[in-house]
């Protein structure tokens, strides 16, 4: 690798952009899991669903919204990072 890299991301840089993603995809799933679950309890008891339920659904949905932004946000970013490596070895 040349020395006029200096754009690229060092190890450490790189590990802790994923370990924030990470954390953030984690959030967005535990809300996820939690309304779904239990909405899905109403349904299994045959209960009808409520204002409540609608609104967990919604969160659902926005939660669910938010982890396709993120995952397409953090591709961009690794193969923005990446392309400099992949440039050199050709």
């Amino acid at each position: 690798m040349s020395d006029n890299k200096t754009e690229l991301l060092s190890a450490y840089d790189l590990a802790m952009g994923e370990r924030k993603f990470l954390h953030d995809i984690s959030n967005k799933l535990l809300v996820v899991q939690g309304m779904s679950k239990s909405v899905m309890k109403k349904y299994d008891e045959n209960q009808s669903i409520s204002e409540k339920e609608v609104a967990r659904l919604t969160k659902v949905i926005k939660a669910s919204d938010e982890m396709i932004k993120l995952l397409l946000e953090r591709r961009a970013i690794l193969h923005e990072n990446t392309k400099h490596y992949e440039k050199e070895e050709l």
